[in-house]
């Protein structure tokens, strides 16, 4: 007489399903945290001050449109730190630039004091003409407009 086999648990009879569920629902998950992470750090940099001081000082700087032709836009990957505590704080950021006659990225360093952010240094590097210092104090916003009374 043979003896009964008996079968296995839930694991052993379902595990190649259970493993490939697993997957199939870990790794979107994975990366939608991931990639939303990573948006959220990248339109924490492109919103901010310095980055907009920066973009605004590349697009009407007469070395920069000479180098890339204009308009001058912004690259998809902005990296860089960003750090402020209370009035101070810090700021490097490298900011891919795209014309219509070229690629560069704009280096720029600013400064954060008594609540006013300031571009300390800033740097164009460029294939063919390399790395060509500009002037900081190209790089300011526009006043904003006085509210009517």
């Amino acid at each position: 007489m043979e003896a009964a086999t008996q079968p296995g648990g839930w694991w052993s009879r379902n595990w190649p399903w259970a493993v490939g569920t697993l997957c199939a629902l870990g790794l979107p998950l994975f990366l939608l945290v991931f990639g939303g992470l990573f948006w959220t750090v990248q339109r924490m940099i492109t919103d901010s001050e310095p980055h907009r001081m920066a973009l605004h000082g590349a697009t009407h700087h007469p070395e920069v449109v000479a180098l890339i032709g204009t308009p001058v836009q912004r690259g998809w990957l902005v990296t860089g730190s960003i750090h402020h505590s209370g009035g101070s704080g810090g700021a490097v950021l490298s900011i891919p630039l795209i014309g219509p006659d070229g690629r560069a990225t704009l280096h720029v360093a600013a400064e954060r004091r008594l609540g006013t952010w300031r571009i300390t240094e800033a740097e164009l590097a460029h294939g063919k003409a390399g790395r060509i210092a500009l002037a900081p104090d190209d790089f300011t916003l526009p006043a904003a407009p006085r509210p009517l009374r």
